[in-house]
């Protein structure tokens, strides 16, 4: 085994990702019902991707989005196409809900709502993103009229 030349100094601590298993109530859109574990993951080489892998009985499924269609979908409905996120109040816990829509089935999940704040919390924490910068797309409106690019 070789080893990779090193310039001096310390080698950056690794990041690991954020993981966490939770247990959801899942209903088809047939009617079914089905209690299983599903792992949130987030990692640093992506950090704005949020990785949910339903375990069920004979495989896993993952679906991955961004991370910010989970926190706005905490409070207000939000998505389109394939995964829905809204509040779901249902008593005594507040919960989330989180749908999703495929060729071949849909189905909705449902998470207390304190457990998915407290992961983001987490992972805001371990993976701060950076504030957007929009003085490009400013600069660019300024220069090219919005009539020229409005038609691509």
């Amino acid at each position: 085994m070789s080893e990779i030349p090193h310039r001096g100094g310390d080698l950056p601590t690794p990041v690991p990702n954020v993981e966490r298993l939770f247990h959801a109530a899942s209903y088809t859109s047939e009617g079914y019902r089905a209690f299983h574990d599903v792992s949130f993951r987030c990692s640093p080489d992506d950090p704005c991707a949020l990785h949910l892998t339903h375990m069920v009985q004979g495989g896993e499924t993952t679906w991955v989005f961004a991370i910010d269609l989970l926190e706005a979908g905490l409070y207000d409905e939000v998505g389109e196409g394939d995964v829905r996120i809204s509040p779901a109040d249902v008593l005594p816990i507040p919960e989330v809900r989180i749908d999703y829509f495929s060729n071949t089935g849909n189905f909705s999940s449902f998470y207390p709502l304190g457990e998915i704040e407290a992961f983001l919390e987490t992972v805001n924490t371990r993976y701060p993103r950076p504030v957007r910068d929009t003085s490009l797309a400013e600069a660019f409106s300024e220069i090219v009229p919005e009539t020229w690019y409005r038609g691509l």
